[in-house]
């Protein structure tokens, strides 16, 4: 990976299933957590008259990415402000389909963000745990669903 382009997509399919096969990960439900170091983010207030829209293209315009892998996640917070996430779809697609591969159920690729897990954190096993009793969250912010 370079720039958040990778460079070698068969080579990161082949090093993300040999990590899967090495953990023994079969036949698990998957939440894919993307964390900021890996993320565009931009928050807009939605204010009456406000138009979202406008604003949304300006920002996704500048995303450094080809159309073909570039991933959109619009986030509305509380019907008070829009975030949008964007991000490399290289990036995660070969890990999700080496879990789907190995009989692996993705629920989503979500940026971790969305759930208030801070950023370059190694997070415990209780938060993790907390990721999976509503899963609604993550259907949500799920860029599967946007790809």
């Amino acid at each position: 990976m370079h720039n958040l382009e990778v460079t070698d997509e068969s080579k990161a399919s082949a090093l993300f299933v040999d990590f899967l096969t090495k953990q023994q990960i079969k036949n698990k439900n998957i939440l894919i957590l993307l964390n900021d170091s890996v993320l565009f983010e931009k928050n807009i207030p939605l204010l009456p008259g406000t138009e979202e829209a406008s604003l949304s293209d300006e920002f996704i315009s500048k995303v450094p990415f080809t159309t073909q892998y570039r991933a959109i996640l619009r986030v509305l917070q509380a019907e008070k402000q829009l975030t949008i996430y964007a991000t490399n779809a290289a990036l995660y697609y070969p890990l999700a389909m080496a879990c789907k591969n190995l009989k692996n159920k993705v629920i989503a690729v979500s940026p971790a963000a969305t759930f208030g897990l801070g950023a370059h954190k190694n997070y415990t096993k209780d938060e993790l745990k907390h990721l999976f009793k509503d899963v609604s969250l993550a259907r949500e912010a799920n860029f599967l669903q946007k790809f």
